[in-house]
């Protein structure tokens, strides 16, 4: 090293001149390097003029991925800020890194190269990190899928309508159910994300209130007598819906026009109506409603 007149050390743009030491060896400042390629070049004259250089090319990267889009190939409702899908999705995910590129995108647990993942049921977190293991903070599939929440439902399902009780006619002819006064028709909607139930009324539609019980009445009031039509509608938060129709037929009416004759010759006296042999009496009557079933002769 006695021979050694300089050392001259350039860092990028940046030049200084190291101490010479009898170890020959030097450590290369390189304080205040900013991200991307660096060149550094060390220069060493001796004290008869003979030069030497050595230069060496880096890239540095300390910044995280960035700019994370993401897409579902399945559709969804939200409701409250949970993510309700029929099925599950697949999520695909895209980011850019300025420096050395991605080299895996993290779903909760679960790693991938490519950024594809199935999405469960779930609070759901979501990580890319570079090549150099350059992370970038955490964010959740609600933020990145525009949600004000993070929660997923799975929920494939339809709600399951069941007519409990009520349906049950006085009296069934030809396939019709025929009732004599207004029944009282319940039936149960279960469903784990059960939204809505619509209640129509021969056409005449209702919002039923959601229950925890599971179990309600269909409102009849004001019902007419004759053909009566009760459709159930109940939808759960993924989309899926359920149908029920029962159809019945009320009659509170009283036969009418009630006509009677008899074709034996009778003597009326002022003591009773007197007959030479037995009579036969022929009633005939007319109802507006399921019909005449029978006739009654009180003695």
């Amino acid at each position: 090293y006695t021979n050694i007149h300089s050392i001259t050390i350039t860092v990028g743009d940046k030049e200084y001149t190291p101490n010479i030491n009898e170890e020959g060896k030097y450590k290369v400042n390189l304080t205040g390097i900013k991200h991307g390629e660096v060149k550094v070049g060390v220069t060493v004259e001796d004290k008869a003029g003979n030069i030497s250089r050595d230069s060496y090319v880096f890239s540095l990267d300390m910044t995280t991925p960035m700019g994370v889009t993401g897409k579902v190939d399945k559709s969804f409702l939200t409701e409250d800020g949970v993510m309700y899908f029929k099925e599950k999705p697949t999520l695909s995910l895209e980011a850019s890194d300025s420096g050395v590129g991605v080299g895996k995108y993290i779903f909760d647990t679960s790693e991938s190269t490519t950024g594809q993942f199935e999405v469960g049921d779930g609070n759901h977190l979501i990580k890319v990190v570079d090549k150099l293991g350059n992370t970038m903070d955490g964010i959740t599939l609600g933020s990145l899928l525009g949600v004000d929440g993070n929660r997923v439902v799975i929920d494939g399902s339809a709600p399951v309508i069941k007519e409990v009780s009520g349906y049950k006619a006085d009296y069934t002819d030809e396939g019709k159910d025929w009732y004599g006064s207004v029944p009282t028709l319940k039936y149960s909607v279960k469903d784990a994300n059960l939204k809505s139930i619509k209640v129509s009324v021969n056409g005449k539609s209702y919002d039923q209130d959601i229950s925890d019980s599971d179990e309600y009445t269909v409102n009849l009031t004001g019902v007419a007598d004759g053909k009566v039509t009760v459709v159930v509608n109940a939808l759960d938060k993924s989309g899926n819906s359920s149908k029920d129709t029962y159809t019945f037929y009320l009659d509170r009416t009283t036969p009418k026009n009630l006509k009677g004759e008899i074709e034996e010759s009778f003597n009326n006296l002022t003591n009773g109506v007197f007959f030479k042999k037995v009579p036969t009496l022929k009633l005939t009557a007319e109802d507006d409603g399921v019909g005449v079933s029978t006739f009654i002769l009180n003695d």
